[in-house]
């Protein structure tokens, strides 16, 4: 019974984390409308089709969220910001990484 309590809790913990890291995107995608709404609104983006749009979003909005995680994860003590909020500690596996080769299922 102990033992159930006990994943319930971690269940709910990254639920919890998970939460709060697309809380910590959502504030960046409400920072990226407070300039970008104003500059559609303004006609500045009429010129471009939807094409150029969609670039445009992926770089101001995936790129830097992806990278921050790349950034949060490689650091000395990888977490992201809801992992560091609920002090998880992430353990690496003692054994050696495999090649990309084997990885892409080419050797």
């Amino acid at each position: 019974m102990a033992r159930r309590r006990a994943t319930v809790r971690a269940a709910l913990r990254r639920i919890v984390a998970f939460l709060i890291d697309w809380l910590c995107i959502l504030g960046w995608v409400a920072v990226t409308a407070a300039v970008g709404v104003p500059l559609y609104l303004g006609g500045v983006t009429r010129g471009l089709d939807t094409v150029a749009l969609n670039v445009i979003a992926t770089v101001v909005l995936v790129i830097p969220v992806v990278v921050a995680a790349a950034v949060f994860e490689s650091r000395r003590r990888a977490a992201t910001p809801a992992s560091a909020c609920c002090t998880w500690r992430c353990a690496t596996d003692p054994a050696p990484p495999d090649s990309a080769g084997r990885c892409c299922g080419t050797s």
